[in-house]
């Protein structure tokens, strides 16, 4: 409920509203129909909440017939809202979609098109740390070990007011992605293992784990597992899992489904 409020929906209930969905399922076995375009429900909502990693796009390329549907969508008034579990930003997630094609739409009557919005969960993350207002961002401390993406981890970390540091000096840890362990100082501790390495991560979990009862927070700015890419890479979602494993109690996941 939260998450549809922020992106400036409101949520009817089904007691007020029946499915538009039960006019595509089958009278005999009551179970969906298959569609055979997302444009069939378009006039039955206001706005449409898409997924992009496996949905729109595999990461580098839109999926055929992605980008025409989404502004085809966009050319009906239709409000369109990313919600992705991405570690980073949506400024970034907005230029790698532009760069695949998606908005803003070319062609007649495209300029009055809604802009596409973007909801990841790098920024909830990034807006919760900055602010260290509420849960489960408020009682921690500045200094953060960081499992991320090997390219903006330093910039997130900074501008959200944080420190990298080693596990030995860390408050929490953080989660972004699996090919940099970034900390800074004397012993700056900068690993890149691309695309995983256990043996790094193990290391650094254990200390982490092993610094106080329960083992440091660890923030985890994408609960995916496992990314759609075809050969299941692994996510910080995988990470916070082997942490728990090992014993660790205080993990706190940001994104879908949480």
């Amino acid at each position: 409920v939260s998450l549809v409020a922020a992106c400036g929906l409101l949520l009817q209930p089904t007691a007020r509203r029946p499915s538009p969905l039960r006019r595509f399922l089958s009278p005999v076995l009551e179970a969906p129909a298959p569609l055979a375009s997302l444009l069939d429900l378009a006039d039955e909502y206001d706005a449409f909440l898409l997924d992009q990693f496996g949905v729109i796009h595999d990461g580098k390329t839109a999926y055929e017939g992605a980008v025409d549907a989404v502004c085809e969508l966009q050319r009906r008034g239709k409000k369109i809202v990313i919600i992705s579990n991405s570690s980073r930003r949506k400024s970034d997630t907005l230029a790698r979609l532009r760069s695949m094609g998606f908005g803003p739409c070319e062609g007649d009557g495209a300029s009055d098109v809604p802009p596409i919005s973007v909801v990841t969960s790098g920024d909830l993350v990034w807006e919760g740390l900055s602010a260290a207002a509420a849960a489960p961002f408020a009682d921690l401390g500045l200094r953060c070990t960081v499992f991320g993406n090997g390219e903006d981890d330093e910039e997130y970390v900074r501008t959200c007011g944080r420190v990298a540091v080693p596990v030995a000096e860390a408050d929490f840890v953080l989660a972004r992605g699996l090919f940099t362990i970034l900390g800074t100082g004397p012993d700056l501790l900068r690993q890149p293992f691309s695309p995983y390495s256990a043996d790094a991560e193990e290391e650094a979990l254990r200390a982490a784990l092993a610094a106080r009862p329960g083992g440091l927070p660890l923030v985890v700015a994408n609960p995916d597992t496992v990314r759609p890419d075809g050969k299941d890479s692994p996510m910080p979602g995988l990470l916070a899992a082997r942490y728990e494993a090992m014993g660790a109690t205080d993990i706190r996941p940001v994104g879908k489904p949480h």
